[in-house]
């Protein structure tokens, strides 16, 4: 008996995930039409695309991808495979609570027939993605293995995505990126004390799954938590 596949998440702190069953797929704001994007040597399965190769569009990509671009008006992407794009659209309800509501994907999926996917980015705008680093996952496979899982200071992850860090539990303290590179805005989280620690319960509505972004002024009620750090 062939051993089912596990659940396909939607997205993770690393990567995006989203099922094929033809080669062709599109990557969109429900609100623009989005861009077109074809897999070589495809096979069916489901796929991961790191969150990092979701990039803002240059100037030359807009001219010369002008077909990829992806435009952006709600800081997030859906990846559908283009067979199921026009019934992705005739069955979403953009009523349907918050987003990312999983609970409510999950059963958009089984109407749509396909495991979509979805990502936040951190601003609007126009994008494009990298396919260099597309993988298929291994029928069997759990799609958030630590297989190829890339190994970054989660400080220097937050600076370089986020461009900021914003304290998650009181959504008052705020470190602004103010000319530093990513990797000295991380060095001034750190010796600011903010800290990353274990989320309070399951993630769902930001960008960062298994951890959460703590101010120095909310450090005293964390503390009790453990630092995450890979």
């Amino acid at each position: 008996m062939p051993k089912r596949r596990p659940p396909t998440p939607f997205c993770d702190d690393d990567f995006v995930y989203f099922e094929l069953q033809s080669p062709n797929f599109r990557a969109f704001d429900h609100y623009n039409e989005g861009g077109s994007y074809s897999v070589r040597k495809f096979q069916p399965g489901v796929y991961r695309l790191p969150i990092d190769a979701i990039c803002p569009a240059t100037l030359q990509d807009q001219k010369e991808r002008a077909e990829e671009i992806v435009a952006v008006d709600t800081c997030q992407i859906f990846i559908v495979d283009s067979e199921f794009v026009s019934k992705f659209r005739e069955c979403l309800d953009i009523n349907a609570g918050g987003w990312p509501n999983y609970p409510y994907f999950e059963e958009l999926r089984k109407q749509v027939g396909v495991d979509f996917g979805h990502a936040n980015v951190t601003s609007d705008g126009s994008y494009v993605l990298d396919l260099s680093t597309l993988k298929r996952i291994d029928p069997g496979e759990d799609p958030k293995s630590a297989k190829d899982r890339p190994k970054e200071d989660l400080y220097e992850k937050v600076a370089r995505r986020m461009r900021t860090f914003v304290c998650e539990k009181c959504f008052n303290e705020e470190l602004m990126e103010n000319g530093e590179s990513y990797q000295e805005l991380a060095q001034l989280a750190k010796d600011q004390g903010w800290l990353l620690i274990p989320p309070e319960g399951k993630r769902d509505s930001w960008f960062f799954e298994a951890f959460q972004v703590v101010g120095p002024k909310c450090t005293a009620q964390a503390r009790s938590g453990r630092l995450t750090s890979r």
